[in-house]
């Protein structure tokens, strides 16, 4: 295909040969190739009209270099492991913004769900288990109270429970009470660690010790140090 001064290129086209310089397309291959490598280009261009011309020292062919020089269409296995970290540390962020969003409604429910089940408690004075004095959980505390008066039974089948943890066998809102049910108080684990701390001399849930946010000696059931509670 080139001839012995390696600057031209014979191309078949409808059974003639022709010597043609076209205009340059495009860089293709040095001019000093070996006769091996030229040899090897042959079934690529062989029958194919192409602007093919030697510019100082380089051979210009547009379509040959798509051919033979172009790398595959593609991510490389660098470029994907670069857009996957990309992807795990976005996920992250917006994991660790959900979360506290997520801890911080659920924190909001506790409230809610501790002020409702309080008005019943509290309505005339603290609530008294067979039992006596103590630390119960809602579902502990209203078995009792429905086996003492049957009034109690729709409230049982209704009651609030802890948004992460709490079942149908624990309720994880807890109930504690003084000899004689003169003082109690229902309080809640909560999740935010950012929560501000209005009961500063309480270091745990206390019968008669006001209403407000705590912050316990250790975690609770929750992860947090700081507790919710209702007292009276």
């Amino acid at each position: 295909m080139f001839d012995s001064k390696g600057g031209r290129l014979d191309v078949p086209v409808g059974g003639e040969r022709h010597r043609r310089r076209t205009r340059v397309s495009g860089i293709l291959l040095g001019r000093g190739l070996p006769s091996t490598s030229r040899r090897s280009l042959r079934p690529v261009l062989h029958g194919e009209l192409v602007p093919l011309r030697w510019r100082g020292d380089f051979l210009f062919c547009l379509r040959c270099y798509n051919k033979i020089m172009k790398k595959p269409s593609g991510f490389t296995l660098v470029e994907l492991l670069i857009t996957i970290a990309i992807i795990g540390l976005l996920a992250s962020f917006v994991t660790v913004s959900l979360g506290g969003a997520r801890s911080k409604a659920r924190d909001t429910k506790r409230r809610s769900d501790l002020s409702q089940i309080g008005r019943l408690l509290y309505a005339t004075s603290c609530l008294l288990p067979s039992t006596g004095a103590g630390d119960y959980d809602l579902v502990d505390l209203f078995t009792d109270l429905v086996a003492q008066d049957a009034k109690y039974a729709k409230y049982a089948n209704a009651l609030p429970k802890d948004p992460r943890l709490g079942n149908d066998s624990e309720s994880y809102y807890r109930y504690v009470v003084t000899a004689g049910g003169t003082s109690c108080a229902i309080y809640a684990n909560l999740e935010d660690q950012d929560t501000e701390v209005t009961l500063p001399v309480l270091t745990s849930p206390t019968a008669g010790g006001g209403t407000g946010v705590l912050q316990a000696s250790s975690p609770g059931w929750n992860g947090s140090r700081l507790y919710y509670q209702i007292g009276k």
